[in-house]
């Protein structure tokens, strides 16, 4: 697929892509992130969580 969008095959050591061409690769693959709207959270402000060891 990724070939079909003009991306080359590459190695691990070749990686050097774009922004805009992994954002092609995802819209091929299912959903353009860019494309989605923001929505804003209203879960209270705080921490969730737990630091073990303490």
């Amino acid at each position: 697929m990724e070939t079909d969008l003009g991306v080359p095959a590459m190695t691990e050591d070749d990686w050097n892509i774009s922004e805009g061409t992994v954002m092609r690769v995802a819209a091929a693959w299912s959903i353009d992130p860019t494309t989605l709207q923001q929505v804003g959270s209203t879960a209270p402000a705080g921490v969730a969580g737990h630091v073990a060891g303490g």
